[in-house]
């Protein structure tokens, strides 16, 4: 059986496989899903908040980070608004920052180690650096097979709720008949 579908166009016809049907079905599903998530009254109130929120106080600003709940004094510095942590709030951000300095030396020491029981200095492999590349072909194939599959998974399971919910179930001993 062929499930190729010729769609003429303006260039000619072309051949739309069942594999490219599914993954422009797959990309709709998730521009809608998208869409209706900007759509969302928490999404349109967000944005008439937005991140920071500023009052005026009698010397100058304070200003409040709704992500994070930081409060900053705010003033005039040269013709230009400058913001600065509150005291306890940069003293308790500067002991975060070392707790984390701390704690990545003792990650690279035990990392050292690690490399020294095991002989291996290949052992833990560095972190690749972020790039800004597009995926290629063969990573977005498989990535569109993998959703795919799962797609006819998850389709297959509700088929088989319906079969159950049609075929009514058949009692392994006969009923006794009543008179």
């Amino acid at each position: 059986m062929n499930s190729d579908v010729k769609i003429s166009r303006f260039s000619g016809p072309r051949t739309v496989t069942s594999q490219r049907r599914s993954q422009i079905f797959l990309i709709a599903l998730i521009a809608t899903g998208v869409i209706a998530y900007d759509t969302s009254p928490a999404a349109a109130q967000d944005a008439d908040i937005g991140r920071y929120v500023f009052e005026r106080t009698e010397n100058g600003f304070i200003r409040l980070d709704t992500l994070t709940g930081e409060v900053s004094k705010c003033g005039d510095v040269n013709g230009q608004i400058a913001c600065k942590l509150a005291a306890d709030e940069r003293r308790a951000v500067n002991e975060r920052i070392g707790e984390l300095e701390d704690r990545v030396s003792d990650l690279e020491e035990r990392i050292v180690n690690l490399d020294k029981n095991t002989g291996d200095s290949k052992s833990v492999k560095p972190l690749a650096p972020k790039t800004n590349e597009l995926p290629s072909d063969e990573e977005l194939d498989q990535v569109f097979n993998m959703m795919e599959r799962f797609m006819h998974r998850f389709i297959d399971v509700f088929k088989d709720l319906d079969r159950k919910m049609e075929k009514p179930e058949t009692p392994s001993e006969p009923l006794p008949e009543k008179t």
